[in-house]
């Protein structure tokens, strides 16, 4: 995708969870929680490059998409609730973040907490669920 056609994408006139610059100057419109810096410096202390991450309770895939920008070999951004869905849902931005950035982030929802463990056994290769 061009920088435009990011910039002109209707997702970007929606409110989102987390502000992720998606293109140079491109940001979704967070609700700019100051605290992001915190968790950005803790991101930064990790040692990221080529380890297998897990985030929980992703929302949008904020730190997902750091953890792979720092060099994770593999993410997994999980929530309970981001199952694409009508209207639009976490699930929804993720899917727009994820082709906007050129990711590659699994995404895994709609299953309990208590059966990640199992189903990221299974996703073996890169997927989406």
């Amino acid at each position: 995708m061009t920088t435009q056609q990011i910039a002109c994408h209707p997702l970007l006139e929606q409110q989102w969870y987390h502000s992720i610059e998606l293109a140079p100057g491109v940001f979704t419109r967070g609700w700019g929680f100051e605290n992001i810096i915190l968790t950005r410096l803790l991101l930064w202390s990790c040692p990221a490059e080529a380890a297998v991450c897990l985030d929980i309770g992703a929302m949008e895939g904020l730190v997902s998409f750091l953890l792979e920008r720092r060099g994770a070999a593999r993410v997994i951004s999980y929530d309970r609730n981001n199952k694409p869905s009508a209207p639009v849902s976490n699930g929804d931005r993720f899917l727009y973040a994820r082709a906007a950035l050129g990711s590659a982030v699994e995404q895994v929802y709609d299953i309990p907490l208590a059966e990640l463990r199992r189903r990221c056994a299974l996703l073996g290769a890169r997927s989406s669920t």
